[in-house]
């Protein structure tokens, strides 16, 4: 049964923007280790960092509203073996999912010259 759909389009120009002001604390605030080495490391694509982003963002729509808040790297956008984009949660939105019945969150990523775009579907009983 579905529990939540959310969606998000970020502006590659914006990731870009703060990632010239902040760097890598940007990077190192908002993704976890995993996802770091799939966005490049040390040499970052700023689009597949935006389309995560705009993941943990539909991500978090799609899960519903929480007490704390969103944390963003208890929204983990990782891949399976086939490349595949998949959501691992954990603390305290693991909880939250848990707690409103959602055993798993489908996502769906994109992006392009100026714009990245997901879309999630919380699923579960």
């Amino acid at each position: 049964m579905v529990k939540g759909i959310g969606i998000d389009i970020v502006e590659n120009e914006r990731i870009e923007q703060a990632y010239a002001r902040f760097g890598d604390r940007l990077l190192k605030r908002i993704f976890s280790p995993d996802e770091l080495e799939i966005i490049g490391g040390a040499s970052v694509d700023l689009q597949r960092a935006a389309a995560r982003f705009a993941g943990k963002e539909a991500v978090y729509k799609a899960l519903g509203s929480t007490k704390t808040g969103i944390r963003w790297q208890e929204i983990e956008i990782l891949r399976d073996s086939s490349g595949k984009p998949v959501v691992r949660l954990s603390g305290s939105l693991a909880l939250c999912a848990c707690e409103r019945g959602i055993s798993f969150v489908h996502i769906s990523l994109t992006h392009e010259r100026k714009y990245a775009a997901a879309a999630a579907v919380a699923v579960g009983e």
